[in-house]
């Protein structure tokens, strides 16, 4: 039974209040009639309730990121050079712990981000990084604008995807990037056939998009896609456990762990992840078959 009886219009074309397509931890998941976009059925303050983390996650994530995915923001910034053709000033939207624009700075990348949280405001304090400590909804997107945009792992957790990706773009020059990665694929089998959400435990995604949502996101915003494609498979899931299997929980670190904070504070910056690692992320992103690639990644244009 849910325990909201209004459903949310839908967070694509706003054009629908969605249709039950499943029920879990007591949320309708809703899905478009129109769009077919799925979606939790949470009110915004609630939704923001979710994505309130603790100290000792934070702490985690801030130190703990594996190896392979580091190996896939090195891969994600060398592309960004690669397609601009020379090394390119980035904005991140959703910066959270800040290992992204760590690795950014490595490869010389001027890069700026912008983040509520107090995770991000832990980050920019612990690693000197550039971070605007605000909501986007209170930004004027005026003065410097940017060779690319790119937020990860962010649009999931967004009430109004739509509105927050119009404000991005005018971030961008003529010509940028837009870059939006690990988002949940709604086409995953997991979620299409199974109507399995037990990953999303608490309700902190309230979003799931699939390469013809993705894209409607982008032309709405007069970005021109030029890439979309799913990638990657469940792999937190196996590493927590593994974690649990060593006794070491990957939502609370140990106190050993937390007491080599200040010790490996810049260690993930300095270092390159191996060969292995490289392989591995390779692999990871590669593009994959819509039913079985985890997470969604899109590249569009400026015009």
């Amino acid at each position: 039974m849910s325990i909201l009886k209004e459903n949310r219009m839908c967070p694509l074309c706003n054009k629908n209040r969605g249709i039950h397509f499943t029920t879990y931890n007591y949320c309708d998941v809703l899905k478009c009639p129109d769009c077919t976009m799925i979606y939790i059925n949470l009110p915004e303050k609630l939704a923001l309730i979710h994505n309130v983390y603790q100290e000792d996650v934070l702490l985690h994530y801030y130190h703990n990121e594996p190896k392979y995915t580091i190996a896939y923001y090195d891969n994600l910034i060398q592309g960004i050079n690669k397609y601009l053709k020379k090394t390119a000033s980035i904005l991140e939207f959703g910066c959270g712990s800040g290992m992204l624009m760590r690795r950014a700075r490595r490869f010389g990348n001027k890069i700026k981000g912008i983040d509520y949280s107090p995770y991000a405001a832990k980050a920019k304090e612990l690693f000197g990084l550039d971070i605007d400590i605000m909501d986007i909804n209170n930004c004027s997107p005026i003065g410097e604008k940017y060779d690319c945009v790119i937020s990860h792992a962010t649009y999931e957790h967004l009430f109004n995807p739509v509105q927050i990706t119009q404000k991005l773009q005018k971030y961008l020059r003529t010509g940028g990037l837009l870059i939006l990665s690990g988002i949940p694929n709604s086409a995953h089998f997991r979620i299409k056939y199974l109507k399995d959400f037990s990953s999303n435990d608490p309700l902190e995604h309230i979003n799931y998009f699939d390469k013809k949502t993705i894209k409607a996101l982008l032309t709405n915003s007069d970005i021109k896609p030029v890439l979309i494609k799913t990638y990657g498979f469940d792999i937190w899931r196996y590493i927590e456990y593994f974690d649990k299997i060593k006794n070491n929980n990957i939502e609370s670190p140990t106190k050993k762990m937390i007491n080599k904070t200040e010790e490996r504070m810049h260690s993930l910056e300095s270092k390159d992840p191996n060969k292995l690692c490289r392989f591995l992320s390779k692999l990871y992103s590669a593009p994959g078959v819509s039913i079985l690639g985890k997470s969604l990644e899109a590249w569009g244009v400026k015009e």
